[in-house]
């Protein structure tokens, strides 16, 4: 909920050498904003991929979360502009086993009906031997496990 944190997205990036491993046409095509679930509308055609990070925090926020994934995906009636996503990114931090349930359980309902096929691509944790988040990015250490979902659009 800070939209400081947008403003300085590009700036990190460059900061911890993330734009450069990415290949140079697709740097001009970054774009970053928020997208408040509910709120905001939602990302226009130009627009592929969703990125999002530490949004599972509450189970009350799940479906809210995953309605704006899957109406960004499939397009919503109240959105005249034919959305173009076809991947979300969504690093969850794993602090209730009971919350990340319920992230999974909407998740199995998108795949279900046909939506999206949904999978963990990775998992970091610092207490881990071979830290690889730490050789990419600075960050403090932590305790917690992150899960990386990676969400593909099959419709």
């Amino acid at each position: 909920g800070d939209s400081s944190l947008i403003d300085k997205l590009q700036f990190n990036l460059n900061l911890n050498s993330i734009i450069s491993g990415i290949d140079k046409s697709y740097e001009d095509k970054l774009k970053c904003s928020s997208l408040w679930w509910g709120q905001d509308n939602l990302p226009s055609s130009d627009i592929n991929t969703l990125l999002a990070a530490d949004v599972t925090y509450d189970s009350d926020v799940i479906p809210s979360l995953v309605k704006t994934i899957k109406d960004s995906m499939v397009g919503d009636k109240s959105n005249t502009e034919k959305s173009n996503v076809d991947t979300a990114i969504v690093a969850a931090t794993v602090r209730n086993l009971n919350t990340l349930s319920t992230w999974e359980e909407h998740l199995n309902m998108g795949e279900s009906d046909g939506i999206w096929n949904w999978q963990i691509v990775d998992t970091y944790n610092s207490s881990d031997d071979n830290d690889k988040l730490h050789k990419l990015v600075w960050f403090q250490t932590f305790n917690t496990e992150i899960r990386i979902y990676r969400i593909d659009r099959i419709i």
